[in-house]
């Protein structure tokens, strides 16, 4: 069990969650999420997924990417994919976190996944930021934008605005997360999605 504050009425209680128990509880805190995404693999690549699978605003902030749900990997070699996308935010619906982990996985094995329970203020914070950053038809920029979405976000507040690769920024990245890296697909894949355990 863990104590999670719960601010009522200007006083501060305790509200006892037990994180073994449905998540569909009506009387559990729903925190935020966010998950970033770093293929370390050739010239690599960075994302972040926002929110999670089971909830209507779940989205996947994909900068600079040529992903496209059911495209890409089927092509064998994903470099000879054109970028077709209007826009590097994807939303329920247009975007599966296994499809994007398998389009990925062709370049190769350095996959890591960096998940955050946050505030759900801070979630809205980096969407309010994703809505007013311009990434679109960028080319090898994305950690540099996925940074920028995270600056000034207090749980990545060690975070600067100008990481240029995936690995610098999963440089940054790794000391902020108390979890083990992933491994294997399933624990990438879910992690991506933010599935509870």
């Amino acid at each position: 069990m863990v104590l999670v504050p719960i601010f009522v009425d200007l006083g501060l209680r305790y509200n006892l969650v037990d994180d073994e128990h449905d998540v569909h509880d009506k009387h559990k805190v729903k925190d935020g999420y966010v998950a970033i995404f770093i293929n370390n693999n050739g010239i690599g690549h960075a994302s972040l997924f926002v929110g999670r699978e089971e909830d209507k605003d779940w989205l996947l902030f994909d900068p600079c990417g040529s992903y496209s749900k059911g495209k890409g990997y089927w092509l064998g070699d994903k470099n000879v994919s054109i970028r077709t996308r209007a826009s590097d935010v994807m939303e329920k619906g247009n975007f599966s976190s296994r499809d994007y982990y398998l389009y990925h996985i062709h370049d190769g094995p350095k996959i890591n996944v960096y998940s955050f329970e946050i505030p759900k203020s801070e979630e809205q914070q980096i969407r309010q930021n994703i809505t007013m950053t311009t990434a679109s038809g960028c080319i090898i920029d994305c950690a540099r934008h996925v940074s920028a979405v995270l600056y000034g976000v207090r749980t990545f507040k060690s975070l600067d605005e100008s990481y240029r690769t995936p690995w610098g920024l999963q440089s940054a990245i790794r000391p902020l997360t108390k979890l083990p890296t992933t491994t294997g697909k399933e624990d990438i894949i879910n992690r991506m999605s933010g599935k509870r355990k």
